[in-house]
């Protein structure tokens, strides 16, 4: 893969900030850093190779861009960086309560619609468990 497809392809989906690149001295020029007690001239004109630098990073990482989607639940909102919460809940039957923790809704107890609320979602698990009871 060539630079410019890299830089493209990164590009879409992450946030950069072009910097300069570090300049590194060649090899061949390269001088160990003089003891400070042999110092006797001022050498400061001189660039010194620092390992940590890497001469060939020409860009920073900023951060991702969010990606946007539907709901994966399916109540019909756009988020990006969804979070989907199952709880196990013990009353008034075991049972699993699933919730959107971006938009805050719940799946109601039949799967067909959406609850706000954790009161109302324990009010719909309650009816529906009460139908569900056969009659004796």
């Amino acid at each position: 893969m060539n630079k410019e497809l890299f830089l493209s392809q990164l590009q879409a989906v992450a946030v950069m900030k072009k910097v300069k690149p570090k300049t590194c001295v060649p090899m061949s020029k390269r001088v160990a850093k003089p003891v400070v007690e042999d110092l006797d001239e001022d050498t400061d004109d001189e660039p010194v190779f620092d390992p940590d630098d890497n001469p060939t990073l020409g860009y920073e990482l900023v951060g991702l861009k969010p990606v946007l989607r539907a709901c994966e639940l399916g109540c019909g909102d756009t988020i990006a960086g969804q979070v989907v919460e199952k709880r196990y809940c013990t009353g008034p039957v075991p049972h699993w309560r699933t919730r959107c923790r971006t938009c805050g809704y719940y799946v109601s107890p039949d799967g067909k619609y959406f609850v706000d609320g954790a009161h109302a979602i324990a009010a719909e698990y309650v009816k529906y468990f009460n139908k569900q009871k056969p009659k004796e």
